[in-house]
């Protein structure tokens, strides 16, 4: 369905880039550097020494890489050298930091995974650091190594409360909402006890901590309503509305679960709350314009609404499709027609071909009485959607010859129900 791809696309920018901004990019930064020499290490001979201030001629002069190969010229001859090796580790923390920025990923992960080496005898004190390897991991798109490094931080730091969160997040997006839906309510419930949480400095902030709560109670319920239980989904956005009543994107996604559950007035009340929040909320602008389009009513603030979210967002299709169906249902069949192939047209372009834009351009060829045109179009709609009856029955009447009193046009699938 239509809005579900929709949201499922939304959840993670949404989650990082409106709600969780502060703390799903967390880096840690190094520690400063000394670029001065303290006591001579233990060395085997005087070579370790002659590498070992080379490194921090080189680190004084911010030539990190240039260092590193010192130091670890310098461990070849003083291996168990503490002083060394923290020198070394303090590199490889500045230079998966320089890394990151320049978006040179598999170069960072090298230097964080040989920073985290060097600190084998040490987790617990690492376990902050290990979240900008998480952060890279995610970023080189190896989601099941960032995974497991955030499930290792929780379990060298089981009050880690960020780690639940951020690990939650990544279950959702690699589309796991039940192992997200599980660890997060771990960190909602730490949350609750008031425990000593935080793992990251800025812990002690009252923000931040909040912003995470939020970030728990926002991930829950997409979770949630991914796994289509919307009574759960419901009460976790509610709990995030209890601590920012203002946010106009969860209002949103309540209004959308809402909907699912059939509860019509009270989804149309959020949808429009989101809006008196953000008139430019382009995702509410459009699903209350629909809803009122699938029932008919109010056509002309409908279509108004939806052009309202086509001016924040152009190039939607699925929004083309809302504002096609909402003309086809005034009876501006011509109009509908032109916005309805324009959206199939650009959701092909876009290889994103849908069942309900396929079906609806049928709807309108039909009351066009374009029926080759028509039936072609509800062909495509059920080879991508097989369980679509309704679809199916439509073509059956035209093979029937059976259009009298046909009235399958005026029937459509809920794109919120699939």
């Amino acid at each position: 369905m239509l809005l579900k791809k929709m949201r499922n696309s939304l959840v993670l920018f949404l989650a990082a880039a409106l709600l969780l901004t502060g703390f799903a990019r967390v880096a840690a930064k190094p520690a400063e550097k000394i670029a001065t020499p303290g006591k001579k290490p233990e060395v085997a001979n005087g070579s370790a020494y002659a590498h070992y201030l080379m490194g921090l001629i080189y680190d004084k002069q911010g030539e990190f890489e240039k260092a590193v190969k010192e130091y670890r010229q310098a461990l070849r001859f003083a291996p168990r050298s503490s002083e060394i090796t923290s020198q070394l580790a303090n590199d490889y923390a500045w230079l998966g930091h320089m890394y990151r920025r320049q978006g040179k990923q598999e170069k960072a992960i090298q230097s964080y995974e040989s920073f985290l080496k060097l600190r084998y005898d040490d987790p617990d004190k690492n376990t902050a650091f290990r979240f900008s390897l998480a952060t890279v991991y995610e970023d080189a798109g190896k989601l099941k190594k960032a995974t497991s490094t955030l499930a290792e931080i929780i379990k060298l730091n089981p009050k880690a409360i960020e780690a639940y969160m951020q690990l939650g997040r990544l279950y959702l997006k690699r589309n796991l909402p039940g192992k997200g839906i599980k660890i997060m309510e771990k960190g909602r419930e730490l949350y609750l006890r008031k425990s000593d949480l935080y793992l990251l400095p800025r812990g002690g902030s009252r923000d931040y901590q909040e912003d995470i709560q939020r970030g728990i109670y926002f991930l829950l319920g997409i979770a949630y309503s991914k796994e289509g239980n919307y009574d759960k989904a419901i009460s976790r956005y509610q709990e995030y509305l209890k601590l920012d009543p203002d946010n106009d994107i969860v209002h949103f996604y309540l209004g959308a679960d809402l909907d699912s559950q059939g509860k019509r007035e009270e989804s149309i009340l959020e949808l429009k709350k989101a809006i008196e929040l953000n008139p430019k909320n382009a995702e509410a602008l459009n699903y209350l314009g629909y809803l009122y389009a699938e029932q008919g009513i109010k056509l002309d603030e409908a279509i108004k609404l939806i052009r309202r979210a086509l001016e924040v967002k152009p190039d939607s299709s699925y929004m083309m499709d809302s504002l096609g169906w909402a003309l086809f249902k005034k009876g501006k069949f011509n109009e509908a027609l032109k916005e309805l192939k324009r959206a199939v047209k650009l959701s092909v372009a876009r290889d994103e071909d849908d069942a309900i834009i396929r079906s609806h351009l049928g709807d309108a060829y039909f009351a066009k009485g374009m029926v080759k045109e028509a039936l072609r179009q509800w062909k495509k709609s059920l080879e991508l959607d097989p369980k679509n009856d309704k679809v199916r029955e439509k073509i059956k009447k035209i093979q029937n010859k059976n259009k009298t009193g046909f009235t399958g046009f005026n029937r459509v699938n809920k794109r919120n129900k699939s």
